[in-house]
């Protein structure tokens, strides 16, 4: 006689995972932990100013830089003392600097190559930063030929607002000046760090019919503290670094002015 009644269906049996897929998973999961670990912890040291980013200097990390602190590697960089006079002839010392940060230039007026788009880029600072007590100064790497009264010319031909903007030259410009002897040369030189040379190769004509030759120099602008030392280096041919130097130069202003 056979029984009645309601028999449980079998359950399903899990079939085991296939081993190659066991071995991806067991590498994947400790991997992707330790991503997830390593992208936290870079993200807290960046934003709590533990580390910077990649390439990045510090006025490029929000909430950490001290912007009348000099970058890493201009520590020792200053503007050494100088008797220089200005587009109206009046003498001038590392006393300029005092009370303001100042971006300073090395140029000279009858430079055909970099200075022209160097000029420019301090008078756009000039325009950006008018609301400021940041100060411009322009220092002519030829005070052979660069007098007080050229110097002035080229100012006003560039929209200079001379309360603000100065330029400097040396003394005895107009005259005959060694090399070994042209202050802004050897300041970029000795203290800077900077390369000048003079280029025989390229010959500059002058108004007056004769030539010199050329001037091999940085196009860089330096933003100096009120004590002569230099705070950062921008190339002007990068608008990267001129957004920076606007922003910083603005910074450091104030910066100033609350400093104990």
């Amino acid at each position: 006689m056979s029984q009645t009644g309601t028999q449980a269906a079998p359950g399903r049996t899990p079939q085991p995972l296939p081993p190659g897929f066991r071995v991806v998973l067991w590498l994947f999961v400790p991997l992707f932990m330790l991503s997830v670990g390593v992208l936290i912890g870079i993200v807290f040291a960046t934003r709590s100013g533990l580390m910077q980013p990649r390439g990045a200097t510090p006025d490029q990390v929000p909430g950490t830089f001290d912007p009348l602190r000099p970058d890493t590697g201009l520590e020792s960089f200053r503007i050494p003392a100088f008797d220089l006079v200005d587009q109206s002839g009046q003498r001038q010392s590392l006393d300029l600097f005092r009370g303001r940060v100042t971006i300073v230039g090395f140029v000279f007026t009858n430079c055909p190559l970099a200075c022209p788009a160097m000029t420019a880029q301090m008078a756009s600072l000039q325009q950006a930063l008018k609301d400021t007590s940041v100060r411009l100064a322009s220092v002519s790497l030829d005070p052979e030929h660069d007098t007080p009264a050229k110097l002035k010319a080229y100012g006003e031909n560039v929209g200079a607002d001379f309360t603000r903007w100065v330029f400097l030259t040396q003394p005895d410009a107009g005259t005959k000046i060694a090399p070994d002897k042209v202050w802004s040369r050897r300041a970029l030189i000795e203290h800077l760090k900077m390369h000048v040379a003079l280029d025989a190769s390229v010959e500059i004509p002058l108004a007056d019919g004769s030539t010199m030759v050329n001037i091999v120099h940085p196009t860089r602008l330096f933003l100096v503290s009120d004590n002569g030392q230099v705070l950062g280096t921008y190339d002007t041919k990068d608008m990267t670094d001129m957004r920076a130097l606007q922003d910083r130069a603005r910074r450091a202003a104030v910066a100033l002015t609350i400093r104990p």
